[in-house]
């Protein structure tokens, strides 16, 4: 029978009595039975398949074998099932029962204990399910983790699935095989891992080491790793808790980062400039400087590194505050720009730079740094500045020019004008030179030019100007001459100096001079005051040899005569007395006709044919230039386009037409050069436009803006008389000009004793065309040796007698469609 029924009463599951033998019959149960699944005792009383009918039909066949396992051994036993509570929900039930037995041992019955265990049983669920849920988790995570022993860092205690992924080696080879961890790293790490190690144990803490495994296919992969020491309450170690990530592909991207910038570091720093990279924060130190530097100006890099104003400090004192200002101006802005200026080497050499710029930003576009490369361009500042030297004087005696003298007249007029003084122009001619040259030779010609331009250049003040015009014509330009008589004295020392012998070819030679003289205190210009000293020269060699004549106005008679010559030259052009000539441009390649360049001729009706040396002159002093011009541009484009209308196959063929100084400074030149295509109906690309440099000098940017106006109409724009003109090689590149015609005196100094100074100039203009991607012409050619000459110096067409001489555009054409 069951205990007290108050202490029964009072304990918190059900007590149970059970007969001893394999059906389990109920023979008592305490109330809290009812309490526990909604029944009273009598249910189990009276029914003894009470309790399994109620039991959950997957858990009866289970309490059946439960009770029929039941043996006479007495040991205790257990089994937890589902029950159908009164409310129809069902509970889970722990019955435990132990046999208890008489003095003789016989069984008695079996007493137990009935419990609801349903909560526990909920909590235990939850318990393996949130296991199960973050076992998954842990097992899916891209990484292996581990936990190991707390004072042995290889003797591995779990890993999960990470680790198999990782190594190729199974859970359980980590686990059960000691050391198994430090065997797999890879040897060339493995001693240095172990210093690691034991920093680790120390602190506690495994940080970000990396190092190599060696994968079970013998592949190797890198893994970042990262340990914490975990601790009781009580601070007692427990275990070794971490994790590793396969960090291959970013030790591969690495590695190949470091290549390729090894690679790009080598080719930056074999690159001929400076590379660099300078932060605009004061307070940053990431700045690079390539150590081109050091061969270059002679600095060391980590000078330039450590110390932010080297770099501001080496440009040379006159450049420094105006590349300041232009650096400024290119932040400012936030686009690429290009400075040059000086730069003073270690050793004091000056060393011209060209610094292209580029500002890079950040993504809402503040400056963070310029980068740049700055180029040594000393040589060709250098070759800028001898071409500039040769474009203003004379090759021969090295005295100024006609453009350089024009220049400094117009300079000395205007301070001429401020001042009230007079300026002076002195034009002198060689009495006989002809006769001498021819008799002599050229050689010795050249040779007495230069020893008079010594005496003349001995003779003058610094502030003068003495400069050969061409042949042997030279002009001395005085200025601030008080009195016109000042002229006069230095025009009678120059004749007396000039008239004394000098060796040619070791034989003492006289010659004289002529000189003409003008005077003005700036109420003129410098072609009128030019053309005064001209007329004065030719009335001093009317009166004889080695005289000098002053400019006045009695001085008609030439004047007159020029009226003549204006008048008719007028009725030559309102009549149709001028002529077209042709000659032609070829390919110095392949001999191939490209085009013609169109020559004025006037057909005179008393003297001839008269070339444009006779009228063109006169033509630009009196302004008909204009009309004259504007015939031959719609006459040559009139020819032309005929001539390629009835050639539909010859579209490559052109005409090039000369432009004077004044149809140059015309606002209108575009305009009246679109009408002539216009009215013609000629292709823009079949017209080329030449020019020459001294047209450029006076109002260069509008001169520049009325070539880009032409450019935009698309024809072709050509220097012409490259090299004896007045630019600057910054100037022809601001010009939108596609070709450059080599003036013709350097063709024949090809053939005399300055022919490796004429090869050199001429191969620099070639280098210098090409690399502005023009086409270069070399004028002038006369013989196969100045052809053959020239085509090896690179020039890309020819023009002269060589090829053929001026001829009628007519001729020229109907040759050209019966060779």
């Amino acid at each position: 029978m069951l205990p007290d029924p108050h202490f029964v009463e009072a304990l918190p599951f059900a007590l149970m009595l059970a007969a001893p033998g394999r059906d389990g019959t109920i023979l008592d149960l305490s109330p809290q039975v009812q309490e526990i699944t909604g029944f009273a005792p009598e249910y189990w009383l009276n029914d003894p398949e009470f309790g399994l009918k109620q039991a959950h039909p997957e858990d009866r066949e289970r309490i059946q074998h439960f009770w029929e396992a039941a043996d006479s051994s007495g040991a205790s036993r257990q089994i937890e099932f589902r029950f159908q509570h009164a409310n129809g929900q069902y509970i889970w039930l722990l019955e435990q029962q132990t046999l208890l037995r008489d003095e003789r041992g016989q069984p008695l019955f079996w007493q137990g204990t009935l419990q609801d265990v349903t909560e526990l049983r909920a909590a235990e669920d939850a318990l393996r399910d949130a296991e199960a849920h973050y076992r998954s988790i842990v097992e899916a995570i891209p990484a292996a983790l581990y936990m190991t022993a707390p004072n042995d860092f290889s003797s591995v205690i779990w890993v999960n699935r990470g680790a198999e992924t990782l190594t190729g080696y199974t859970q359980e080879e980590f686990v059960s095989t000691p050391h198994f961890w430090l065997s797999l790293v890879h040897p060339d790490d493995r001693a240095h891992l172990r210093e690691q190690l034991l920093l680790g144990q120390a602190q506690g803490r495994f940080d970000g080491y990396e190092y190599r495994f060696v994968r079970r296919d013998g592949s190797v992969v890198w893994v970042h790793d990262t340990a914490v020491l975990v601790r009781d309450a009580a601070g007692r170690a427990l275990h070794w808790q971490g994790f590793l990530i396969d960090i291959t592909d970013r030790k591969r991207a690495e590695e190949q980062l470091r290549r390729a910038e090894a690679r790009f570091r080598i080719l930056v720093e074999q690159l001929p400039g400076i590379v660099y990279a300078a932060p605009l924060d004061p307070d940053s130190g990431d700045r690079y400087i390539s150590p081109r530097i050091e061969t270059m100006l002679g600095v060391p890099v980590q000078e330039l590194a450590t110390n932010r104003d080297l770099w501001e400090d080496t440009i040379h004192p006159d450049d420094r505050e105006r590349a300041a200002a232009e650096f400024a101006a290119g932040r400012q802005r936030g686009t690429a720009f290009s400075i040059e200026y000086r730069m003073v080497a270690r050793d004091g050499r000056i060393v011209w730079v060209r610094d292209d710029v580029t500002p890079v930003t950040d993504d809402a576009g503040s400056p963070l740094y310029l980068q740049g490369v700055a180029h040594d361009i000393s040589a060709q500042k250098e070759l800028e500045a001898q071409l500039t030297y040769q474009a203003l004087h004379d090759p021969l005696t090295g005295l100024a020019n006609r453009a350089l003298l024009m220049d400094r007249i117009a300079q000395a007029l205007a301070r001429s004008r401020r001042d009230g003084t007079y300026v002076a122009l002195l034009f002198l001619d060689l009495d006989r030179f002809k006769i001498i040259n021819d008799s002599l030779g050229h050689a010795a010609g050249d040779q007495m030019l230069v020893a008079v331009a010594e005496r003349l250049r001995g003779m003058l003040r610094e502030v003068d100007t003495t400069a050969r015009m061409s042949g042997d014509e030279f002009v001395m330009l005085l200025e601030h001459i008080d009195d016109p008589s000042d002229a006069v004295r230095v025009a009678e020392r120059l004749i007396a100096k000039i008239s004394r012998p000098l060796l040619l070819d070791g034989r003492p030679t006289r010659i004289s001079a002529s000189v003409g003289i003008a005077l003005t205190t700036g109420d003129t210009t410098a072609g009128d005051l030019l053309r005064d000293a001209n007329i004065a020269l030719y009335r001093a060699k009317a009166e004889g040899r080695a005289r000098h004549a002053v400019f006045d106005v009695q001085m008609d008679a030439i004047a007159r005569r020029r009226l003549d010559d204006e008048h008719e030259l007028r009725v030559g052009i309102r009549d149709g007395q001028l002529r077209l000539f042709l000659q032609p441009i070829i390919a110095m390649g392949s001999g191939a006709l490209l085009g013609h360049e169109a020559l004025v001729r006037w057909q005179h009706p008393t003297r001839g044919l008269l070339s444009p040396a006779e009228f063109i002159p006169l033509a630009e002093e009196t302004g008909l230039i204009d009309a004259l011009g504007e015939w031959v541009v719609a006459e040559a484009c009139r020819l032309e386009a005929a001539w390629l209308r009835n050639r539909p196959g010859r579209t490559d063929h052109f005409v090039s037409v000369n432009l004077s100084a004044r149809q140059v400074g015309r606002p209108d030149l575009a305009q009246y050069i679109a009408a002539a295509l216009h009215a013609s109906g000629l292709p823009p690309e079949a017209l080329q436009l030449e020019i020459t440099e001294s047209m450029l000098v006076d109002d260069a940017d509008a001169s520049a803006e009325r070539l880009r106006q032409l450019k935009a109409l698309g024809v072709r724009l050509a220097l012409d008389d490259f090299g004896v003109g007045y630019s600057s090689l910054s100037y022809l590149v601001s010009l939108p000009v596609d070709v450059i015609k080599i003036d013709l005196s350097f063709a024949r100094a090809l053939s005399g004793p300055e022919h490796s100074q004429a090869r050199a100039v001429i191969a620099a203009v070639v280098a210098l065309g090409h690399s502005l991607g023009m086409q270069v012409v070399a004028e002038g050619i006369e013989s196969d040796a100045q052809y053959r000459a020239l085509r090896d110096l690179g020039c890309d067409r020819g023009q002269g007698f060589y090829f053929g001489r001026p001829a009628p555009a007519d001729l020229v054409l109907t040759r050209l469609d019966n060779p």
